[in-house]
């Protein structure tokens, strides 16, 4: 062929798109090199002292229930009863304490407050390696991948989740089955089905089946989204991640399934329950406004949040903060204009934002007659999905961004005008705090609303339980919520060191008095 002639000929036809970047073990190996750094940094007032994660269900709970089983492991025994929890609850039936999952090794070769704050620390690396790993079999390259991860791991849903270990273990799960679920929809194979087999045990075993379900859920759909022009193959290899990831999770789900009918949820407590812990359509402007609704620093207990999104049931939040960042949301708005994954990515975490808001938005009326929805209790849990969304969509905003030259002068022109409205915005409420706070405490008292122990106490207060009697029998002030998650919280994770032995509580309706769990002298925030 002449030079003419190559320059007349027609192109050749393109050839396949190319298949997503995987997560290669050097690439984990990487971003788990610059991931820890930054992490060590963030969580440098734990990493550097005694201090423990002790809020709200991680000390009330978490701490003294993983302490007992640590003690069984040590033991060489894998207990299935808890007789501490009222008259008696199965360990391995009630999954929340997560028996079965391999962060339990972690107590066997470290000392238990060493072993309990590697599980909490270990989330934050788990979740933010599992968005780089998803983030990098959707296609994007190293640096918006790890973008993705950072997102994640350092959001304030997963970041303010480490006052409830199970939930947090949970979120930091997911990213992983959806990682290892699109690599066996694209490519098959035995390996990577059994790939995906690990990551969805390791899911279910995080304590949270509704989380583990909603994974697959979604995992489903992409498949099914894939098998409409993937064909038979695609069609079967749905079905195939379904059951590899149903028949993996089963050691975890039978005895769930099996003690189910004999806990709460078979009561009409859920529809009280539900109308509790839902995300306030307020709230929705701290995905890009840190500490909105605090008055108190570190304290979300009346004040701004009990005027805007507050209620009778809702004394605190699920989670002190559903911060994103302004960049990632900005980034994130980026990716949707070039890129139709991230316009079906921002719209199923819009659509779970809404269910999120619950009985708010009308979502649990439509569903409380259905089947597994209808028995959901705490609906805020679901803005992790929106958060791991706007992760895996800022990360494709990056890339777009590294792409397009021009989109770069826009994007800092408009970061720059938005941030100047969100400080504006930030100080606006800053000067009407007090006038909010002083409004919220003539409509009602912020301390008969349900705090258990009356009014948000700071770290150097001691707690009891049970209260001490009164002389007449009765309870002294408020009894106790029912829900592990009514204690005082704040927009940062805390520290405090315990003095005493955590209390249990025993069957008894007679009350009594029990050791003390009191914050030490040096619990601070950060």
């Amino acid at each position: 062929m002449t030079p003419a002639e190559a320059v007349a000929a027609p192109p050749a036809p393109a050839g396949p798109a190319p298949a997503p970047a995987p997560a290669a073990p050097a690439g984990l190996l990487r971003a788990t090199a610059l991931l820890l750094p930054v992490l060590a940094l963030f969580f440098a007032p734990a990493l550097l002292t005694d201090q423990q994660f002790l809020f709200r269900d991680s000390g009330r709970m978490h701490y003294p229930i993983k302490r007992f089983l640590a003690e069984e492991l040590r033991h060489g025994r894998l207990t299935e009863w808890n007789p501490y929890m009222g008259l008696g609850v199965p360990v391995v039936g009630a999954a929340v304490d997560a028996p079965l999952h391999p962060f339990n090794l972690l107590f066997v070769v470290l000392p238990f407050d060493w072993a309990f704050k590697a599980w909490v620390l270990l989330c934050y690396l788990l979740g933010g390696l599992g968005a780089f790993a998803w983030a990098r079999r959707l296609g994007l390259r190293f640096a918006p991948a790890l973008l993705a991860g950072y997102a994640f791991a350092l959001s304030g849903f997963l970041v303010s989740s480490s006052d409830n270990v199970t939930y947090l273990t949970t979120a930091a799960s997911v990213p992983w089955v959806l990682a290892a679920g699109e690599a066996f929809l694209l490519r098959g194979g035995p390996g990577r089905l059994l790939g995906l087999g690990a990551a969805s045990f390791l899911c279910a075993a995080a304590g949270d089946p509704q989380g583990w379900g909603i994974a697959v859920g979604i995992l489903a759909l992409r498949g099914l989204w894939l098998a409409r022009s993937g064909g038979r193959a695609a069609l079967g290899r749905t079905l195939l991640a379904g059951a590899g990831c149903t028949v993996a999770a089963l050691p975890v789900l039978l005895p769930v399934v099996l003690w189910l009918p004999q806990t709460v949820r078979a009561s009409e407590t859920v529809a009280r329950q539900a109308a509790r812990w839902n995300l306030h359509p307020l709230r929705v402007l701290e995905l890009g406004l840190p500490s909105l609704f605090e008055t108190t620093r570190g304290m979300l207990h009346g004040g701004a949040f009990q005027w805007a999104a507050g209620n009778e049931t809702t004394v605190l939040p699920w989670v002190a903060s559903v911060y994103v960042g302004v960049s990632a949301l900005a980034l994130a708005a980026l990716s949707a204009s070039g890129s139709r994954r991230a316009r079906i990515l921002l719209a199923a975490g819009a659509a779970l934002t809404w269910a999120a808001m619950g009985h708010y938005a009308g979502f649990v009326q439509l569903v409380r007659h259905l089947p597994v929805l209808g028995a959901f209790r705490y609906w805020e849990k679901l803005v992790v999905w929106p958060t791991l969304f706007l992760a895996i969509a800022a990360g494709m905003g990056l890339e777009e961004l590294l792409s397009r030259t021009d989109r770069a002068r826009r994007l800092a022109l408009g970061a720059a005008i938005g941030a100047a409205v969100l400080l504006s915005a930030r100080a606006a409420l800053a000067l009407l705090e007090a006038p909010l706070a002083a409004a919220a405490a003539r409509a009602s008292d912020p301390t008969a609303a349900g705090a258990p122990w009356g009014t948000p106490a700071s770290c150097s207060r001691s707690w009891r339980w049970p209260p001490s009697p009164s002389p007449a029998g009765s309870w002294r002030g408020p009894r106790p919520s029912p829900s592990p998650r009514s204690s005082p919280s704040t927009s940062r994770p805390r520290t405090c060191a315990p003095t005493s032995s955590p209390p249990r509580r025993t069957a008894s309706p007679a009350p009594r008095s029990a050791p003390s769990w009191r914050a030490g002298p040096s619990c601070r925030a950060w």
